[in-house]
């Protein structure tokens, strides 16, 4: 057994096409079934509501996928059994891929740690060449990436892969006085994945039209909404974001009364400046 692939595959979609293409020839790829998945813990009850993702049975996956690279790929159905059979001959895995995801991780961390694990990025990103459409903001000043606090800005950076949004992937980390930091980032709601299943209502208009039409929740809203549920004052608090925030969130994080906002890019609809700006909030991009 040399080379392995594991997968949660709920649904065919060109990002998971390109997936299996890049396979080599010999693959023995596992779907992942929904027993494993609630062996996985709670964390993952919302791959198993399948009346919402209407994700196709894992047998009848595999059958489609056989048919289309039966040539290249083994496929077979990671039941529990399996799962501890291929743990338990693990040694003879030289080089295990997934992709980069949740399950995958946990799979990873939980069953496969001495594993040399390759992981991939399945999902279709729809980024449009928009380096020109971006107007740099009048921030207050410029830091070096070494002279920020890394580890926070990081967080807000590593945050933003974990996005399955299609246009934009942000993250942010909220640091408030005297609590500990909140991560998050934009997500579909009520499951993250719900655009590869109805589709995602933001494709029907150009960058910067009806933001409000959206499924997703922004990455700053979660975090400062978080904060309201632990109750954590965020007055004076500071705000890590991998992109310059939207109109709408801009106005929500001068409302939160936060001190600074650290960005790394910026975005194309910048009317929130001025909110922030009349705020107080000082602007602090990084480099």
């Amino acid at each position: 057994m040399n080379t392995v692939a594991i997968a949660y595959v709920p649904v065919l979609h060109q990002g998971y096409l390109h997936f299996f293409s890049q396979l080599p020839a010999g693959t023995h790829l596992y779907l992942v079934t929904p027993d494993v998945l609630k062996v996985l813990g709670p964390q993952f009850d919302y791959l198993r509501r399948k009346d919402v993702l209407r994700s196709l049975d894992v047998l009848d996956m595999a059958v489609a996928i056989t048919a289309l690279y039966g040539g290249k790929l083994t496929v077979t159905d990671l039941d529990v059994h399996t799962l501890t059979r291929l743990q338990q001959s693990k040694k003879t895995i030289k080089t295990l891929i997934m992709p980069q995801e949740d399950v995958s991780k946990v799979l990873a961390d939980s069953y496969f740690a001495d594993v040399s694990v390759i992981y991939e990025s399945i999902f279709l990103r729809w980024h449009r060449d928009n380096v020109a459409e971006e107007s740099a903001v009048a921030h207050h000043r410029s830091l070096e990436y070494e002279q920020l606090h890394q580890e926070l800005m990081g967080l807000a950076r590593n945050a933003a892969g974990d996005s399955f949004d299609w246009w934009r992937q942000v993250g942010a980390v909220l640091a408030p006085k005297r609590e500990s930091i909140l991560v998050a980032c934009n997500q579909h709601t009520p499951s993250p994945q719900m655009p590869y299943v109805f589709g995602d209502p933001r494709s029907l208009f150009s960058r910067g039209e009806r933001l409000d039409l959206t499924t997703a929740e922004h990455a700053e809203a979660a975090v400062i909404a978080e904060a309201a549920r632990r109750g954590i004052a965020t007055m004076g608090a500071r705000l890590y974001v991998s992109t310059f925030p939207c109109p709408t969130c801009a106005r929500l994080i001068a409302r939160a009364g936060i001190s600074t906002c650290y960005f790394g890019s910026g975005y194309a609809v910048l009317d929130g400046e001025a909110d922030l700006r009349t705020a107080g909030v000082e602007l602090v991009r990084v480099k």
